[in-house]
């Protein structure tokens, strides 16, 4: 299951923009908030670097915090994490999208899901089709990557992000997490049945031994002379 969480993960990738080096500030007093290189946040689980999931050319000079420019340019830091550097207004790790904030302080309308909720989710999770792929920029003879079609899910799942084209590896996770609950709670109720089971056949089994030494002890129980 593990490897099926982590190798479904689609790298997020750069293009630059024509932008100039600053970008008018949204707060409406006229303002401009520069242009600096920031990290993206790269795979989940630090493993291997991979080339394939990669459109940008190797870093050189560019360094986190630096000004920068246009808008929207990235390089590759070809590390293990599968990081890269943006060109941006703001980090995108802290925004709507960026990488996953569990601190309760980052979150609002937080509400836990109940049984019928993480049901739901074991049902869906269950219905995933796994397969295996190569990306069309991969020349052939490239091994298979492992993990689902964005296309194959329904509308609205928890899988994949608002705007359709990429994974949700939180969600996604997190799908898995309420699984792995209702398949425990089931297990728990399984293993109460056969306790429940075994003591009643412990008992039986007392009776009838029981009963069988009452009956050899009974008078003419004997075997005659």
């Amino acid at each position: 299951m593990h490897r099926a969480l982590y190798l479904g993960v689609i790298a997020v990738m750069f293009t630059a923009t024509s932008c100039g080096p600053t970008k008018k500030d949204d707060s409406g007093d006229g303002g401009t908030a520069s242009l600096t290189w920031y990290t993206t946040c790269g795979d989940p689980v630090c493993n291997t670097y991979t080339a394939s999931a990669h459109t940008n050319s190797e870093c050189s000079t560019e360094t986190v915090g630096d000004s920068c420019s246009p808008e929207g340019a990235g390089c590759d830091l070809v590390d293990d994490c599968n990081t890269e550097l943006v060109c941006a207004t703001q980090d995108p790790k802290l925004g709507v999208g960026g990488c996953p904030i569990s601190l309760r302080s980052a979150k609002t309308d937080i509400h836990y899901l109940s049984t019928a909720d993480t049901s739901a989710l074991h049902d869906q999770l269950m219905g995933v089709r796994l397969a295996g792929y190569r990306y069309k920029v991969e020349p052939k003879g490239t091994p298979d990557h492992l993990g689902f079609i964005i296309d194959d899910q329904p509308p609205g799942s928890p899988m994949v992000q608002p705007n359709g084209r990429r994974v949700d590896l939180y969600g996604y996770t997190s799908m898995a997490v309420a699984a792995v609950q209702v398949q425990q709670s089931l297990i728990a109720q399984q293993q109460t049945r056969i306790a429940a089971q075994d003591a009643r056949i412990a008992a039986l089994e007392h009776r009838l031994d029981a009963l069988s030494a009452g009956k050899s002890a009974a008078p003419g129980s004997g075997s005659a002379p």
